[in-house]
């Protein structure tokens, strides 16, 4: 028998799951990703309530269906066609009354990820009967008043997760059989990185912006500061982004000098500027304060660049993509020409201009809206200061799809946004206009990587644990952020999500969780635990606390090969620097 899935998330992970009476399947969806979402039931809910302080209701499903829109963040969301709706109370259980609602349709239930209309929707049988049970765990930190999302997933029988349409799946481009291979080959937990997924990322963000006069990637080495991996930017023609002195020696050993070099660091020891002038970068100045430093540590360049900061609230349309006001990094306007009109009286000549107002945008209109800004704001430095406006650096912030509901951006869809505000601004392209660069991280390689590692201990108490042999030392990501990473069990992919569980590490840290009430198949001691998105900010955030070492890197290489590209530490290199 098929089966079916109803959710409702919040930050507080309250979840909703619809099963035929044979097994359950799961994802959730983040309350702050939902506007405009939409869900569509069959016939609903007649006479049926959410009962505030009970736990589930069996409603019978029939041809028709009825809508529900996200309406804002808040208290409440309605039922379109009607003055129905549901309200939140407490953040605990929803109560309210639907009555014979109907959005017209006799096709059956569908999901919609969002803005794109035009998804190819999954369809569940006309008089389909399902249970729906309601699933409350509490917050450690209390109980918030939230908006509710929901959507239905139409899951083909054998439950195979990725085959879902509708959704952005996580990155299942290499097959278990490859995540198999590598841990026969190297003892887990370690990280693996997709070289061919590595460069087609490379290639696709080339052609985006192939347009732009000179168009530059700096890699954000902080994002994955291996050598091998730095190596691969450096041989697609890409420069790097560093911020310390350890990633300028980085980029040193790999053969990188000069202008392929964009140094940008703040509150940073004087003696890095030494060092990024001596190997010829492009240096960045962060605050006002720092020009009379670098004058002091390598000296005024022909090229500076500046790094703004706009102050409020960075929107693009309707959307909030940022807030750069309480954001530690750049100059305001003011100080951005101070800047650069001390450094002319040092002998500079030409300028660029930068800014970093968003981290992991899935708004595709941020890229957009950040170059028009700049665009505009350089043409005014440029007349205030009587410098040559010669490059934008958009920097990072590109992000990517952590969960399974989210889409990815599209890159091209970006590049020509981008395009289009350089045209208004500039008027034409030429090949001696202002040129365009950007410092991306995690869009270039968070998807490419994955922690692989085996579970090693079950614990049955108030929850199901299920320990692995990584910890927040290898992904500090889940712990520091809560942040969500897919997990997917290797060989189970069409097994049924029917357990919940908690994916643990070993730290005597209660928050060193890889999941918290996870809906993952029926997993053992021994089994192989895929950990998605994990090529950047995983092991270069990685820590030594409570004794745990870091885990190793290994290369997925082009010729379906494993190269390991970091060893795992030992307890000799903990101790190495003792004195």
């Amino acid at each position: 028998m098929e089966k079916y899935f109803f959710a409702v998330s919040l930050p507080i992970e309250m979840y909703v799951i619809l099963s035929s009476g044979d097994g359950r399947i799961f994802v959730s969806m983040p309350f702050k990703q939902l506007f405009k979402r939409q869900v569509c039931l069959q016939e609903g809910l007649d006479q049926k309530r959410f009962v505030k302080g009970k736990g589930h209701f069996s409603p019978k499903l029939s041809a028709q269906g009825v809508v529900v829109h996200v309406q804002r963040f808040g208290e409440r969301f309605s039922v379109a066609g009607g003055k129905q709706h549901l309200r939140f109370q407490e953040g605990v259980i929803v109560h309210g009354r639907l009555r014979d609602l109907f959005c017209g349709g006799t096709k059956g239930a569908f999901v919609s990820s969002g803005a794109n209309r035009n998804d190819q929707y999954q369809y569940m049988p006309k008089e389909t009967p399902v249970n729906l049970f309601l699933f409350c765990p509490f917050a450690r930190d209390g109980v918030e008043k939230h908006n509710l999302a929901c959507y239905i997933v139409h899951e083909i029988p054998g439950g195979n997760f990725p085959a879902m349409k509708g959704l952005n799946m996580p990155n299942f481009a290499l097959s278990d059989e490859v995540f198999f291979r590598a841990a026969d080959a190297f003892p887990t937990p370690f990280h693996l990185y997709d070289e061919n997924g590595i460069r087609k990322t490379i290639r696709d963000v080339k052609a985006a912006f192939s347009w732009a006069p000179s168009y530059r990637e700096y890699f954000a080495v902080k994002a994955l500061p291996n050598p091998q991996i730095l190596k691969i930017f450096a041989e697609e023609g890409c420069g790097l982004d560093c911020s310390s002195q350890c990633e300028l020696l980085l980029a040193q050993r790999c053969g990188v000098r000069g202008d392929a070099i964009m140094f940008s660091a703040n509150a940073m020891p004087p003696s890095e500027y030494d060092l990024a002038r001596s190997l010829g970068a492009v240096i960045n100045l962060d605050d006002l304060s720092d020009a009379p430093l670098l004058e002091k540590h390598g000296g005024i360049p022909e090229l500076i660049s500046v790094r703004f900061n706009p102050g409020g609230e960075f929107s693009g349309g309707t959307a909030i993509m940022g807030n750069p006001g309480e954001s530690k990094y750049g100059m305001t306007r003011d100080q951005l020409r101070e800047a650069l009109l001390y450094c002319r009286a040092r002998g500079t000549k030409r300028f660029g201009l930068h800014a970093f107002l968003s981290s992991n945008s899935t708004v595709e209109s941020y890229y957009p809206s950040l170059a028009s800004l700049l665009f505009q704001t350089g043409k005014a430095l440029e007349k205030e200061t009587g410098l040559v406006f010669d490059f934008v650096n958009l920097s990072g912030g590109v992000g990517i799809p952590y969960r399974p509901e989210e889409k990815a951006n599209d890159i091209l869809a970006i590049g020509e946004g981008v395009r289009k505000a350089y045209l208004e601004a500039f008027g034409t392209i030429r090949e001696d206009g202002v040129k365009l660069c950007s410092e991306m991280g995690r869009f270039m390689t968070g998807p490419q990587g994955w922690l692989l590692t085996r579970v090693v201990h079950e614990k049955q108490i108030y929850r199901d644990y299920l320990g692995v042999d990584a910890c927040a030392s290898c992904l500090m990501r889940p712990a520091m952020y809560g942040a969500y990473h897919h997990i997917h069990i290797a060989g189970k992919r069409n097994a049924p999500c029917d357990h919940l569980y908690d994916v643990t590490g070993c730290l005597c840290e209660n928050n060193d969780k890889f999941a918290v009430n996870r809906m993952l198949p029926k997993t053992e001691i021994g089994d192989l635990a895929v950990i998605h998105d994990t090529g950047a900010h995983g092991l270069a955030m990685g820590y030594q606390y409570n004794g745990r070492l870091r885990c190793a890197e290994v290369l997925y290489t082009a010729n379906d090969g494993f190269r390991l590209i970091r060893r795992a530490e030992t307890p000799e290199d903990y101790f190495a620097t003792l004195v």
